[in-house]
Formats: C-alpha cells, structure tokens, sequence
C-alpha cells in the first residue's frame, strides 16, 4: 500500500528497560495514523549499540495503517548474552512508509558484575636485531560493582610458520584483587633478542574471576619485531548530523623503516540506516620515517538512527599482511542543523575530457545563518587531485571559491592494472570528492563526477563569423588515444542554425591517430544577429568488461563552435555578380583558353600548302 497524505506517530511502551546479564525483555511499540493517513510502516533497528551481544527485533516487522485500522502495534523483543557487558544503552528504532520516517529510542540498562582488560599502549615495537625489553601496563577494572580476584595467565605466540623462538613476557603480578572503587594494573615486561625474525607476535592475557559463572576475559598485546606503522587519531568520537558529514584526520607514521603501503578501514558498522563512514584516501603510501594524512568521514542522512556509533580503525599493510593496528571510535549521530551552516556545490560537476588530459570545477562555498570562519578542503582522487586554496574563510551569504584541478592518467601500455593506465578501455568516469569542514570537524561535501574519453575532439576554427543567408565549414577531428579502437559517433546540437555532418560514425578499428568530419554550418535567412553555438558531441559506448557481448554504456565528449551572425560581417567583393576568387579562376581559364588558340592558329598559317595532283589542297 503506497502512503497517502497524512503522517503517523510511534510511542513505545515501556520506554526504558532493565534486563539483567543472559536475560531478555520487551517493549509495545504502537504506530498511529494522524490526519486521514493510511500506508505500510516498516521497521528497522540502528545497530548504535552492543548489536553481537544483545539481539533486537520486530514481530511483525511492519503494520499496516488504514482508515479502518488506524493504528498498530508491534512487539520490540531484546534479549542478551551472558558475557555482555553490563551498562546503559540506547535502541534506535526507525519507522519508514517509503516517504516518512520517524524513529524513537529506548533505554535499555544491563544489569550484572564484570570487568575488563585493557593495555597502554596497545602494542610494541621492537627494531630487529636488537636485545631489547620494553613494558607494558595492564589495567583491569571493576564493571557493574564487580568486586573480586582474578587470575592472569600470560602465553605469546605467532601466526607466522617461519617464527622459531618468540619474546619472553613476564608480569609483576599474576593475580588482581579489584573492587568498584577503582582499577588495579599490573606491569608486563617483554624481552625480544637479535636472533628473532622481523613479524608480528602477540601476548595474549587471559583473565579469569574467582565466581561461580568462571567470567573471563582476554586481551592481546601486538609485539612487532622489525619495521612497523602508528596510528594516531586527533578525535576520539566524532558529531555528525543528518544531512551532513564530520572529519577528522588520522596520521599514519613509518617505524622501524617501515616502507609500504597501508590500507583503512572502518568497522563494524552494518548499512543503512547507519552512518556512512569511509576514508579517503582509503589508503597511504609511507615512506622510511615518514608521515602521511588520511581523513575518516561519518556521512548521516535523513533516514541515519539517532545516537552513538562504536566501531573500530582498522589499518593493514598491504604487501606483507602481518601488520596491523586497530583504535577505538565513535560517531554521535544527531538531528538536521538549524543554527550557522554552509553550503558547497561544483560548476561544473559533470565535466567532460579526454584521458590523459587536465580538468579543472570550480568549488564554491557559502554561508548560510551567520556561518563565518575558516574551512578546510581535500579532495580524494590520489595524488591527481589538486585544490587552490585549501583554506579559505567563509563570510555569511558570501561566495568564496576554490578550484580543483585533475590530472586523469595517461595510457601506459608498459604495465598492467590500474584506472587509465593501461589501456582506453579501463577509463570512463571518474568520481572526485570535495570535503569542506571547519575546526570542529563539521563538514559539508561535494562530487565532481569527470568523464574521460579515449579520445579528444577539435574544432578548426573554432569561430567564424557569417551573414544571414551564408554558411561555413569546421573540419572536426576525432584523435584516438593509446590503442583505442572502436567507435565515434558525432552528433550536433544547435539553435537558430543549421548544422550537418559530412561523416557522422567514425570507425578507428585500424587503429589511425586521427580521423576527421565536415561540419556546415547553414545560417538561415532572416537569422538575427547574434551570437549561435553548435555543440559537437562524440559518443563512445564503452564495454563494462572486455568482451563484445558486455553491457556498454555511452562516454561523451563535447567541444563547441561559435557562428557569429552579423549584418556587418565582411563579404568577399564581387565583380558581375562573382566572387573574386571565381571570377579571377574564369578570367585565368578563358586566358589560357585565348593562349592555346592563337597558338593553334599561328602554327596553322606556318604550315606550307599541301597540294594534291599538282593543284591546291582543301584548306
């Protein structure tokens, strides 16, 4: 049933939960019609809290709503695990009709007695061939008025089948005695010696309670011996609201040497409706002690649960796989923004180029509601992508602008794999993102979506100036790139003139550098003076994979000619009624004409009289 003007509510019964470590509990959840509404609601469940350890659901997972019935409920079922952590949490629940959407929360405490192991820092790193001992403290604390002793065992191990001897980890302590009143730690030494290989190794810490349920827990401590990576995140939890986006940057430093390639990635966070969050660049190259920036973004819109997201950075070297480092992050997810806000858009926002080639858009920016201040701009498209300024400071109700320039790579038929570097048929569009934010992390973005053809069109000239009732001619040539091969067709798209093609499908399946078409241009009688544009369009269908029997969708390159009509435009003089160049080219023939016949009759009367029986011949 599709959803008719109106709106609908949602109210929950009860609103606030307390269920108790392994148990489970409800809450009536009635959706009523307002104002003659009737439509299918459909439910859906935000994962912004501990959605692996406590498990939500709607039966039914929509209601009907009509004239007949207007209102419905359905039965919010939460249960939990034994081993989740006691505290207070927060249900996110969405009602959508394909149109509307409302959500509410519900406040769900935990009850029960825990604790928790955690290490600063999370890891070590170690130079190779070195004999070097270094520590860390381990620090366990009391959840839900825990109180009591636990346990510590400590073992280390690897992954790696090469790894013949590991380090030596020795604690202070192997048992904690901890109470609600604060945490208790202990000190974990941990000894590596030159003889080990460069890989990853991991202390892991067992922890377990003196209770009748044996609650355990465990931790592991990453120990890199050889070269390594850091990560260093300047926000720990990140304010989004729905409609716009948050940033924050993360720096990647080198250790060790380390000289590779990291990769970025944010999670666990299910889809919709939850917050989008990616990086960009979604991974940096570093070089021996270096440092290179990425930036996480939290994206919400209109549809995105209210409250808070936990996840995890997770970052991984590319080429050996044993590295990897992961923190802890949060995004808060509030509503729309009513106070200062600003605005970005891209002119233009769909160019279009060859490969190859540079594309510039113009970002501007601005302030809406009071906004005033500095932002900050990047734009992801690897090392192609160049943004001047970068800062600016934005006024209320004032545009202020920032130009992206874009390399698109070149063909290389030297190597292999890549966007545009092997061959014309790996590029088509190209997708830049602009992001825009101030001190805060309050963003607003942008896409410049670029379309790179293997191939350029050129006009020649590109502007003639004609008098109504005239026409001109442009050759038009279609330059293949790399090894493009296929198929140009050429359309025109004018007003107020006539324009025609001599050749509109252009076949490169040999392969030629260039192939060329006649354009004419017809400028009507009576046409007012003014200034016409012909648009030039090459169209190329581009195969979604390699094969003739792919999907194709069409790659365009638009170029303009500009007609000029004018009354005063100069016209070639004329004698009788003929140009000079046609008059001059009869005069010349009937010239030549006049040369080759008094030639002729010279030559006759030089010729002596042919006689015939001794008498005159015919003349």
């Amino acid at each position: 049933m599709l959803a008719s003007y109106g709106d609908f509510t949602l109210s929950a019964s009860p609103s606030a939960i307390s269920v108790s470590q392994g148990g489970a509990s409800a809450s009536t959840i009635t959706v009523s019609g307002q104002v003659g509404y009737s439509g299918n609601v459909t439910f859906s469940i935000a994962k912004t809290y501990d959605s692996l350890n406590i498990p939500v659901s709607t039966t039914p997972s929509f209601v009907v709503i009509s004239a007949t019935q207007p209102s419905a409920t359905s039965m919010l079922q939460i249960s939990t695990n034994s081993w989740v952590r006691p505290g207070n949490y927060t249900i996110s629940l969405l009602a959508f009709d394909g149109t509307i959407q409302h959500s509410i929360q519900i406040g769900l405490r935990v009850t029960g007695q825990d604790f928790a192991i955690t290490s600063s820092p999370t890891r070590l790193t170690f130079p190779v061939s070195h004999n070097t001992t270094q520590m860390a403290s381990i620090i366990v604390s009391s959840l839900g008025g825990f109180s009591g002793d636990v346990n510590l065992t400590i073992s280390v191990g690897s992954y790696d089948l090469r790894v013949t001897q590991e380090p030596a980890a020795s604690p202070s302590s192997t048992k904690v005695s901890i109470t609600p009143s604060g945490p208790m730690s202990f000190q974990l030494a941990v000894s590596v010696n030159s003889s080990m290989i460069a890989t990853t190794y991991t202390a892991r810490i067992d922890g377990v309670a003196h209770t009748s349920t044996g609650l355990s827990h465990r931790l592991e401590l990453s120990i890199i011996v050889g070269p390594d990576f850091n990560l260093t995140d300047t926000m720990k939890n990140m304010i989004v609201h729905q409609g716009a986006m948050s940033v924050a940057p993360v720096i990647v430093t080198s250790l060790n040497g380390f000289v590779d390639e990291v990769a970025m990635y944010a999670g666990p966070i299910s889809g919709n409706p939850n917050p989008d969050v990616r990086f960009y660049p979604a991974s940096v190259t570093l070089s021996s002690g270096g440092t290179s920036i990425t930036h996480i973004t939290a994206r919400a819109d209109s549809h995105t649960g209210l409250g808070t997201y936990s996840f995890w950075i997770e970052a991984a070297d590319v080429t050996g796989g044993f590295l990897a480092e992961s923190l802890p992050f949060s995004v808060t997810v509030e509503g729309p923004v009513t106070g200062p806000d600003f605005t970005i858009y891209a002119d233009p926002a769909n160019p279009s180029t060859s490969i190859g080639s540079t594309v510039t858009s113009t970002i501007n920016l601005f302030g809406e509601n009071g906004f005033t201040g500095p932002l900050t701009l990047f734009a992801d498209y690897g090392t192609g992508a160049n943004l001047n300024p970068v800062s600016i400071s934005l006024l209320s109700r004032v545009n202020v602008t920032s130009t992206l320039t874009v390399n698109i790579p070149a063909p290389n038929p030297n190597r292999i794999g890549g966007d545009c570097s092997v061959w014309w048929y790996n590029c088509g569009g190209q997708a830049v993102i602009v992001v825009a934010s101030d001190s805060t992390g309050f963003s607003h973005w942008t896409w410049v979506n670029i379309t790179a053809t293997p191939f350029s069109l050129v006009a020649s000239p590109a502007r003639q100036v004609l008098k109504a009732g005239s026409a001109a001619t442009f050759n038009v040539t279609v330059n293949g790139i790399g090894k493009f091969n296929d198929t140009v067709t050429l359309t025109t798209v004018s007003q107020g003139v006539a324009a025609t093609l001599s050749n509109s499908l252009l076949n490169f399946s040999a392969a030629p550098s260039s192939l060329s078409s006649s354009l004419t241009v017809n400028v009507p009688l009576g046409t007012h003076d003014g200034d016409y544009v012909v648009q030039i369009k090459g169209t190329y269908l581009r195969p979604i994979y390699i094969c003739s029997c792919a999907p194709k969708y069409a790659l365009n390159y638009t170029i303009p000619v500009d007609v000029l009509v004018t009354s005063t435009a100069s016209s070639a003089p004329t004698i009788f009624g003929l140009q000079l160049i046609a008059f001059y080219e009869i005069v010349a023939a009937a010239g030549a004409g006049a040369v080759i016949l008094s030639s002729y009759l010279v030559v006759r009367r030089g010729k002596p009289t042919r006689t015939t029986n001794g008498g005159p011949g015919p003349s």
